[in-house]
């Protein structure tokens, strides 16, 4: 029995080792793919696929941070490590480029645009808080309009 035990030990902590090497590895990988150059690099090897409006690695390379714009449809602008290492004002910055894009095209090629500029900026808003439960987000929502208030007092 005490020889099972060991080891059931040794592969635990073997597994345990294992798992947290490649996690470590993961992370660097990921860092390592968004320095300037390297997405660039990517791109000239993939140049079919569209890229995260971010760093600007192509989605063959990284995975996609989707936004329901409705049920049939989502939009995504970019990857999800950019979007978890993002603030919302980075994000909303990179969603305003995108839409105006998206729309200009839209109009090139006579398409109708489902959803507004600012309907879109409170997708982005409520898809980057769903990380949040329900309360946590209307705190956060009350303490950014009450900051907004307190703000406009200063400047009057």
């Amino acid at each position: 029995m005490k020889e099972e035990e060991k080891i059931r030990d040794f592969i635990n902590k073997f597994q345990s080792v294992v798992y947290n090497f490649i996690i470590r590895r993961e992370k660097l990988i990921n860092k390592l793919k968004r320095i300037k150059p390297i997405p660039r690099i990517f791109k000239l090897f993939s140049p079919a696929y569209g890229v995260c409006k971010k760093c600007g690695l192509p989605w063959n390379h990284c995975h996609e941070k989707h936004i329901a714009v409705d049920k049939l449809s989502h939009v995504f602008v970019t990857c999800d490590y950019c979007w978890e290492h993002s603030t919302l004002a980075e994000l909303n910055k990179i969603c305003v480029v995108f839409y105006d894009k998206q729309r200009h095209t839209s109009r090139v090629n006579g398409y109708k645009m489902l959803y507004t500029q600012s309907e879109f900026l409170k997708l982005v808003e409520k898809e980057y808080y769903s990380k949040y439960s329900e309360t946590e987000y209307k705190r956060i929502i009350r303490k950014q309009k009450l900051e907004n208030i307190t703000k406009e007092k200063a400047v009057k």
